[in-house]
């Protein structure tokens, strides 16, 4: 014969819905200190005093690059490039770039909310990430990062210190540049620094 089933008494319950509490309130806690950027990494070398950079006026639809800073190819590299977006058509792109005018990474982000890695070989375009959306990326002129940080041939890209991307890339030089790209001009891109060490 079978027993009838017995409730459970009311102490018992009252602590599974406080344990169900608590439980919540962790995850929450969690899930803010995330947001937070608590357990973002912290680089393992101090970047340079910001190296101050000037709005890039873009007055065709042809990329512009500048060179800027040549970093020690034999040490290893963490550099973080901070844009505060655009003025004028919000149909822009704007990159960190490593490497030499012939042979360089551009690791390329959009207001827009894309996001694409490239190299280029004399000329030659490979996509090391295509073209995506990213959802840690600033709309419209709110401030994005960009860090790129290289140790041996491994690169770790991150963008508002949210890890991107990581692999091997052979580059012999470590030029650090940067890169604008208007599709819709005239628009003025305002890059404000650029950190680096060593």
């Amino acid at each position: 014969m079978n027993q009838p089933y017995a409730t459970p008494p009311a102490a018992t319950m009252r602590l599974l819905g406080l344990a169900a509490v608590g439980v919540l309130v962790l995850a929450i806690g969690g899930i803010l200190l995330m947001s937070a950027g608590i357990f973002d990494p912290i680089p393992a070398t101090l970047p340079t005093a910001p190296l101050p950079l000037s709005p890039m006026t873009l007055t065709t639809t042809e990329p512009r690059l500048v060179w800027l800073a040549e970093a020690d190819p034999s040490a290893p590299l963490d550099a973080r490039l901070t844009v505060a977006g655009n003025a004028g058509s919000p149909d822009v792109a704007y990159a960190l770039l490593l490497g030499n005018p012939v042979t360089f990474l551009a690791v390329i982000l959009s207001p827009a909310g894309y996001t694409s890695i490239s190299l280029h070989e004399k000329g030659r375009q490979i996509d090391i990430l295509p073209a995506q959306t990213w959802p840690h990326i600033h709309p419209g002129s709110e401030l994005n990062e960009i860090q790129l940080t290289r140790q041996d041939q491994t690169i770790t890209v991150r963008l508002n210190r949210e890890t991107l991307w990581s692999g091997r890339v052979p580059l012999t030089e470590t030029c650090l540049g940067i890169s604008g790209q208007t599709f819709a001009p005239p628009t003025t891109i305002d890059f404000i620094s650029l950190q680096f060490a060593p």
